[in-house]
């Protein structure tokens, strides 16, 4: 996904799980878009989006989630204005949700 944004200008930070994501957070670092899977090892999903929520509130996330049989909205709980995309997505379709998503954060 980060290597999709790159191509479309828009620069991606990656870690390697939530706590790491939220370490990258601490340092300062300008974000305006936070995409993650669903089921994250060491503080995914409903913690991660508590928790960076409390960084910034209002944050926008995209989460994405193969899980077939559950509903997202069972894994995270309240997905609190979070939107949330299946995999398999293609990248048009993934390159417009972001769009659409940054799009949401400009009005």
């Amino acid at each position: 996904m980060a290597e999709v944004l790159c191509t479309r200008g828009c620069s991606a930070i990656e870690a390697e799980n939530g706590h790491g994501a939220l370490s990258i957070w601490n340092k300062g670092s300008k974000i305006v878009l936070v995409i993650s899977d669903v089921v994250v090892p060491e503080g995914g999903g409903r913690e991660f989006l508590r928790s960076a929520r409390e960084l910034k509130s209002g944050l926008a996330f995209l989460f994405s989630s193969g899980c077939t049989d559950e509903p997202p909205e069972n894994l995270l709980g309240s997905l609190d204005g979070a939107a949330v995309i299946a995999k398999p997505i293609t990248i048009g379709q993934f390159s417009g949700t972001v769009r659409g998503g940054l799009g949401e954060m400009g009005k």
